[in-house]
Order: C-alpha cells, then structure tokens, then sequence
C-alpha cells in the first residue's frame, strides 16, 4: 500500500525491528494518520485500548493532516499512544503505535506545525497547499487544461493558465504534465501569477522565487 508520501507502507513497520528509509519527501504525521487508521480498521475490536485508542489517535491525526487540528491534540495523542502501547493485550495493539510513540519522541515539532501551524514541511499534505502556475513560465500550451478533471484550469491556449483554487482536487496531473514546470505548490492563497487574461510573454513577476 502506498501513503500520500509516495512510499511504500508495510504495516509491520509496527515493530518488526527492520529498518525503514523514507524519501525527503515523506511526513511522518501523514504516515502517522495511516497507521492509525490501518490500526483501527484492523483491530480485532476485543480489546478496548487497542479498538478505541485507535479510532480516537485516527481522528486527531485526521484533523491534524487536514488543517482542523487544535493544540490540545498534542497531548491527547501523546496519552492515547502511551496508554494503547501498555495496556493492550496482544501484541498487535501493543506495537500497532510504534511510529507514532518514535516520531512524537523525535520529531515533535513536525507534530506542532501540523496542528499549531496549520503547515506540512514537505507539502505532502494537500490542506496546506493550493497548486498555481508561475506566469513567467507558463507558454500556454493546454497540456494542464486537457488532464485537468476537474476544468479548474482557465485561459485559452496562447495564453498563460491560471487555476481556479476552489475547483482544484490537488490530483497533481497539471504538475506531471507539465514541461516547463510552471505548476507549482503554493503556500494557501498564494498568487504567482496574473490576476486576469494575459497573453503568453507579457507577464514579469516582480516577486522573489518561492
């Protein structure tokens, strides 16, 4: 199975004592989010901690990847995860929060700027970015606009494309398609582009490089 982070995620990174390596495009809240959510859609359900911790770490990572998190969660999420750890009875309960209990240890601020934030590190995390298109780069050629599903991709061809941020679904095919590499995640709101219609060649951002 494969996380948003593009990595492969084998379950019985429980605890299996194997080393795991992630790409520097990996966030380990997101994968954090899937072990939970793995975990409680494959708890057995006889035991409490294990069955209800679980759906309860689901959620609060939920909101955490989603930008709904609040900064109590830190602390519930730290409790919940120690309390599913010792007081499960099988094994699977026991380790099924293994990565969560490492990278709360070890990366904690990755956990705060999810949820104090509202921010991925790695922008793996759809809430936090809006796609765009650079118009210094853009040659309007109707690549994006043709694999976009969604139509959020406006300007005729000739002319430098602009995507509408509320019809976007963040599918990433305008990115992949493109050969100039003017798509680009953007901070939430972020314009790197024109404002209206305008021709391909006419438009010189005056912003730095993001």
């Amino acid at each position: 199975m494969l996380n948003k982070s593009g990595c492969e995620q084998t379950m019985y990174g429980f605890g299996n004592q194997l080393i795991e390596i992630f790409s520097k495009k990996f966030c380990p809240v997101d994968f954090a989010h899937n072990c939970a959510e793995y975990a409680a859609n494959n708890s057995c359900g006889k035991c409490t901690f294990c069955r209800e911790g679980n759906y309860q770490l689901a959620k609060f990572l939920k909101n955490a990847v989603s930008g709904h998190g609040e900064a109590e969660n830190i602390k519930w999420i730290d409790t919940i995860t120690e309390a599913v750890a010792d007081e499960s009875v099988c094994t699977f309960g026991q380790e099924s929060v293994h990565f969560i209990a490492e990278t709360l240890a070890s990366q904690f601020k990755e956990y705060e700027v999810h949820i104090c934030g509202k921010r991925c590190n790695t922008d793996v995390c759809q809430a936090f970015v809006d796609y765009a298109i650079d118009g210094s780069l853009c040659i309007g050629c109707g690549k994006c606009r043709e694999v976009c599903p969604s139509g959020a991709i406006i300007d005729e061809i000739g002319y430098i494309h602009r995507i509408d941020a509320f019809d976007c679904t963040k599918c990433n095919k305008c990115m992949e398609i493109c050969s100039e590499n003017a798509v680009l995640k953007v901070k939430v709101g972020r314009i790197i582009g024109p404002t209206k219609t305008t021709k391909v060649g006419r438009y010189r951002s005056s912003r730095k490089k993001y």
